[in-house]
């Protein structure tokens, strides 16, 4: 997705792939590397949780009006 490096910390809080070739490899590494995998993980959830619950984008939106 766009613009995803505006919310999430690429390779520490979210993996992305730039096109379809690298799937293979990007899963066969992180499958064989299971602490990095749940760091990733756990980070991923700290900041949605933190930064991006539906609570979160209705205050942001309202924040906009008062």
């Amino acid at each position: 997705t766009p613009g995803i490096e505006d919310y999430y910390d690429l390779g520490r809080e979210i993996i992305c792939y730039n096109n379809i070739d690298e799937i293979p490899k990007l899963l066969t590494y992180y499958l064989n590397n299971d602490s990095l995998r749940e760091n990733i993980k756990v980070q991923g959830y700290k900041r949605a949780r933190s930064e991006h619950s539906y609570i979160h984008k209705v205050k942001s939106f309202l924040d906009g009006f008062i």
